[in-house]
């Protein structure tokens, strides 16, 4: 009982002293005027620390219960949190922090660096690279873990080996910019762009078409809309896709994720041999692919790929899938969504009457045994699974009356999408939708033209004849003159 006791307060003591810290730290780094920072300044900072206890109820808890509950509720609320440093939580939410990774010493054993950004087909070009065995750091956990703590493990595992650093964003704070500055090894760095309005474009019809195809949000209702309301949603997404395009993600780290021509290139300056802007046209086809990749492979001496039907890949494979579905049956804690294509256009969508099988709280995809079910075998789509959902698929797969009616559903389905589908052609926004919009708002135009001024100067400088092809952007670039020309005549 003694020793039980005197673990009580042991952890209790310090998840005390871990809070504390923490207090102190968050006051030292915050730049906003608050109340905690008031207290500072008056009071001092340990009256600071315990306005912070105060306001979490530790002190309440203390003068309610004394030392043991307080202890009792530090060690209930932070057990799987504060004091488990072999917990993923803790690490992924306090030491990945730019604060403590700038401190990192980074290897210098990459190869090549690969740039990018968002709707410029980074991921296909990252798929190609795996073909050619270059072993480009992967993109997924990006959105989890710090650069600096990814790649110090990436660069452990590929010791000796041919292998790249990914970004796919270009940061804004002082302390990833001063993370990525220590970067010295000088090696070729791959840029992959695209015409920006086509971008805006991709962009703007992943918003807008997700409503005309199952009515928005996963809906089953075919929705009879006007052209008039049709319109009215269209330009709704196509300003909410400006406002998520042009922003800064602030947070702990500023970044832009869009657009990152030029930034993201200026980044990695001390770690650059050579830049080499891809446009995204390039690489559109398998054989122009395979002929970039034999030149890549040239730059950086290993053997180039010999077959170019390996680089016959979708771009936007899974564009669309979760921004809603026309039916979902749920069984066993499991969602299992249909996706539908309807005519030989659309390259975002799966194969007509195909079924994928999704977790509804992890929303993983699960995979299927082909050989399993012969039934299932042209409807499920194959993807990753974790062995903890082995059983419940094999309970699907057996179950021939849901395989049965998920396959006739999807047929209903899809006589009904054909309509949706046409409507899709007919009213998907395309680039010069996008200039139309820009020349009835201005301040979006503004502010477009303000960021692409400088993203798209380090193009012009190295890769004039890329610029040269962008058709749209060039249209961007008359409209927005023409729009100043009649501002300073009406200054005037």
């Amino acid at each position: 009982m003694k020793n039980k006791r005197q673990s009580l307060y042991a952890k209790g003591l310090q998840i005390f002293c871990y809070h504390s810290l923490f207090y102190c730290l968050r006051i030292a780094m915050s730049r906003k005027s608050s109340q905690t920072l008031r207290i500072v300044r008056e009071q001092g900072l340990l009256q600071a620390i315990v306005y912070k206890l105060e306001k979490k109820g530790l002190i309440a808890a203390y003068k309610n219960e004394g030392i043991l509950g307080l202890l009792n509720i530090l060690i209930n609320r932070n057990k799987h949190w504060y004091y488990s440093l072999s917990n993923p939580q803790w690490r992924e939410n306090l030491w990945v922090k730019p604060f403590w990774t700038q401190f990192y010493k980074l290897p210098q054993n990459y190869s090549y660096i690969n740039l990018g950004s968002h709707g410029v087909g980074y991921a296909a070009w990252l798929e190609m690279c795996r073909i050619c065995n270059l072993a480009p750091m992967d993109l997924s956990v990006y959105h989890r873990i710090d650069f600096a703590r990814y790649y110090r493990e990436v660069s452990k595992q590929q010791q000796g080996k041919v292998f790249g650093i990914t970004l796919d964003k270009s940061y804004q704070d002082s302390l990833r910019i001063k993370i990525l500055s220590k970067l010295h090894k000088k090696v070729p760095v791959f840029c992959l762009v695209r015409d920006p309005i086509s971008v805006i474009k991709s962009h703007a019809n992943a918003f807008f078409l997700p409503y005309l195809r199952y009515g928005g949000g996963g809906t089953t209702d075919v929705l009879p809309y006007s052209a008039l309301e049709i319109e009215r949603i269209k330009e709704r997404c196509v300003t909410d896709c400006f406002l998520f395009l042009l922003k800064l993600h602030s947070s702990w780290t500023k970044t832009r994720s869009h657009f990152c021509y030029t930034s993201s290139v200026e980044q990695v300056r001390n770690a650059t041999q050579e830049v080499y802007y891809i446009d995204m046209q390039e690489i559109m086809t398998s054989q122009s692919s395979h002929c970039v990749f034999q030149k890549i492979c040239e730059i950086l001496q290993v053997p180039p790929p010999q077959d170019a039907s390996a680089f016959d890949i979708s771009f936007s494979k899974e564009s669309f899938l979760y921004y809603g579905f026309p039916y979902w049956h749920t069984f066993q804690e499991l969602d299992i969504p249909i996706i539908y294509v309807c005519g030989k256009g659309v390259q975002d969508f799966l194969e007509i009457g195909r079924v994928r099988i999704v977790d509804s709280r992890a929303r993983k995809d699960l995979l299927c045994d082909s050989e399993s079910s012969q039934t299932t075998r042209d409807y499920i789509m194959k993807f990753g699974i974790a062995k903890r959902y082995q059983s419940r698929l094999q309970n699907i797969l057996s179950n021939q009356e849901l395989i049965q009616k998920i396959h006739n559903t999807a047929q209903e389905y899809h006589n009904c999408l054909q309509v949706r589908e046409r409507l899709c052609d007919t009213h998907k926004v395309n680039e010069k939708y996008i200039l139309v919009f820009l020349r009835q708002n201005t301040t979006w135009m503004q502010k477009l033209y303000q960021v692409l001024q400088y993203e798209v100067s380090g193009v012009k400088l190295m890769r004039p004849d890329i610029v040269a092809t962008w058709k749209w952007y060039l249209e961007f670039e008359i409209l927005y003159k023409q729009m100043e020309t009649l501002s300073v005549q009406e200054r005037q």
